[in-house]
């Protein structure tokens, strides 16, 4: 790799002297290097070339610069001078500014190539900045640059493209959150709404429909609603005895967490911030993270049981049930059984799986109607027959009692927003397998600029996405 380009990478790692910066192939790639501090023996950053060049580059250390941020245009000067710096002219010279997004603690600025017969952007084509407000740059990530445009022969109208993606259109009665983060006038409240169902992608340029079932993407099945046995002690689902004691316990932002084992923290060798960290698994523990008012978030056990009990997937589904008998049921919550294989599988080498546990997903219905973003998914050794795992959306412990669940307005009657603000916009679509790019209608709201999700079955007002955080660029 030519020195003077990692030299150059050198100076965008702030807060380091070059000098006491050394550079090492990484581990098992000759095509990854680490930057290491000297004094500290650290990473700092790292960088990943290719056929092409540099393909990304990425800054680890912490420092904090004393510089103020800088503004909108400040920012994409700095990702310009990278690119003219890094990067091939024939390449920099095809760059176009495509979006600049707001993420708050950082700012991603994307460059793409364009057609050349109809000026139309090449997503995915070009590069991707990750900048500080300070103007540091913390990750650069660059798509393989030579793209492959198969022009069709002919192509519909964008009219003709709209009636063949509204004759798929889908809306589905679910109850939703009206996040704050993510909706125009949302207020955080729960509603019962259409969706719009995820179905058709985009419609090509032929008149051929796209749908997620061609990507292998499955739509939802569940088993009906769970008839729940007597509720069981979690403590002794998850595998504890008396021989167990808590070694931690701790109230953060997230909830109370607990950690459960038959040896002591000394015995262990960690520290009490490992144990903090419930995503964290550690050998001969069981980890507890409960919110507020005690409902179960986060389990995760590394309970090393010397009991082999091998249990079958009804066996499983059993003490499956237990859980959510002993530990959702205090709002009167129903539950659905999500459809599917519950086997999950340990490879050992290309020809051998070994099964290790059977893995259950519980969505919750209110009043018969699925509550969005309500999932608890329940894993069980199949080889112990105590309890893995546990994770839960916090929308299950929300109060839904007072919902008001009526349909004002018929299912017909929420499309007609959605097919009044509908435009269908003449995009390029790349396949991820073979790079290649071919030309689409996809669906686009001119009027609202983010796209309407939702419509409340009540009021019949359209819940749409926003964008404001998201500056795109001709």
């Amino acid at each position: 790799m030519n020195k003077t380009v990692l030299d150059k990478l050198k100076t965008y790692i702030y807060g380091f002297d070059v000098l006491e910066i050394d550079v090492f192939p990484a581990e098992g790639d000759r095509h990854s290097f680490d930057f290491i501090d000297r004094e500290e023996d650290e990473v700092i950053a790292s960088a990943n070339f290719d056929e092409e060049g540099l393909a990304n580059f990425s800054i680890y250390n912490d420092e904090e610069s004393q510089a103020g941020p800088l503004n909108r245009d400040a920012l994409i000067n700095k990702a310009y001078t990278f690119i003219d710096e890094f990067f091939p002219q024939n390449f920099s010279d095809s760059l176009c500014l495509s979006a600049l997004i707001d993420m708050g603690d950082f700012t991603m600025i994307v460059f793409n190539q364009k057609d050349k017969k109809f000026g139309l952007e090449l997503p995915n084509s070009g590069v991707s900045f990750s900048i500080m407000p300070n103007g540091i740059i913390s990750h650069v990530e660059r798509d393989y640059h030579k793209v492959e445009v198969i022009y069709p022969g002919s192509c519909i109208t964008a009219a003709k493209a709209k009636n063949i993606f509204l004759k798929e259109l889908r809306l589905v009665p679910v109850v939703a959150k009206y996040d704050k983060e993510t909706y125009v006038n949302g207020d955080n409240r729960h509603y019962f709404v259409y969706e719009i169902e995820d179905y058709v992608m985009e419609v090509g340029a032929d008149g051929k429909l796209q749908t997620i079932e061609m990507f292998g993407v499955e739509q939802q099945q569940y088993a009906g609603e769970v008839h729940l046995p007597n509720p069981a002690d979690l403590y002794t689902l998850a595998g504890l005895t008396e021989d167990h004691m808590k070694i931690y316990e701790r109230k953060t932002k997230k909830g109370r967490i607990e950690v459960w084992s038959e040896k002591t923290k000394e015995e262990l060798a960690v520290e009490d911030a490992e144990l903090a960290e419930i995503q964290l698994a550690i050998p001969n523990t069981v980890k507890m993270l409960f919110n507020q008012d005690g409902g179960l978030l986060r389990l995760l056990s590394e309970n090393n049981s010397s009991n082999e009990t091998a249990i079958t997937a009804e066996q499983a589904l059993e003490k499956a049930n237990e859980v959510i008998a002993g530990e959702y049921t205090k709002n009167a919550n129903t539950f659905q059984l999500l459809q599917g294989d519950p086997e999950l599988h340990h490879y050992i080498n290309q020809e051998h799986a070994e099964k290790y546990a059977y893995r259950f997903c519980y969505h919750r219905f209110e009043q018969g109607i699925k509550v969005q973003n309500a999932m608890i998914a329940i894993e069980i050794s199949a080889k112990t027959a105590a309890l893995l795992r546990v994770e839960t959306d916090q929308a299950i412990f929300t109060d839904l009692s007072m919902l008001n669940i009526q349909r004002s307005i018929s299912v017909e009657e929420a499309a007609e927003p959605y097919k009044k603000g509908l435009s269908m916009e003449l995009s390029w679509v790349k396949d991820l397998e073979n790079g290649m790019y071919s030309l689409a209608f996809v669906p686009s709201f001119p009027q609202t600029k983010g796209h309407i999700r939702c419509i409340n079955a009540t009021s019949g007002e359209p819940w749409i996405i926003d964008t404001s955080c998201m500056e795109e660029f001709e």
